[in-house]
């Protein structure tokens, strides 16, 4: 038997701890696409961070949803990618193709931990009888899963100019 409301209190903690995941993306690429050289990587980028902005958005249609005040979680798991990509071109300052190939390994990274993420957003949300909540996840899910296509292309050309050098 499930346990409507515990599914419901992680569904509501997990929702917050998302939200400041998708907010901190779009603050990052902002900082990001302006540095990026290839065009294709900019644009991509500059579409990711819009993307990430329209979920923050769709995050609080649900916290609206479920007639609560949105809440405030850190989300350690988006903090930790963002440490990793400043951290490196912080301190190895990469050539202007690095600096291209980490900002779009950042990309992927970040977009499969949201899709992720939005994956187990959607059970829980199913598992608490919110399925309005579902399909409003799912479609964030989505645009997640296309974000993870799109660099996947984009990435074979980086890593071709990268080893081209």
């Amino acid at each position: 038997m499930v346990d409507q409301a515990a599914a419901r209190e992680i569904f509501e903690h997990e929702l917050a701890a998302l939200t400041d995941a998708e907010e901190k993306t779009a603050e990052v690429l902002g900082k990001i696409v302006p540095q990026v050289h290839s065009l294709k990587l900019q644009q991509l980028l500059a579409n990711y961070q819009q993307v990430s902005a329209g979920q923050v958005k769709r995050l609080a249609d649900i916290f609206k949803l479920l007639k609560v005040t949105p809440q405030k979680a850190r989300s350690a798991g988006m903090d930790g990618l963002i440490a990793e990509f400043t951290d490196f071109v912080e301190a190895e300052t990469p050539s202007d193709i690095g600096y291209d190939v980490c900002a779009a390994g950042f990309a992927s990274k970040t977009s499969a931990y949201q899709s992720a993420c939005y994956k187990y957003l959607n059970g829980l949300a199913n598992a608490s009888n919110n399925n309005n909540c579902a399909i409003l996840v799912y479609d964030s899910q989505t645009e997640e899963r296309d974000m993870i296509q799109n660099i996947d292309r984009l990435v074979v050309d980086l890593y071709h100019d990268l080893a081209s050098g």
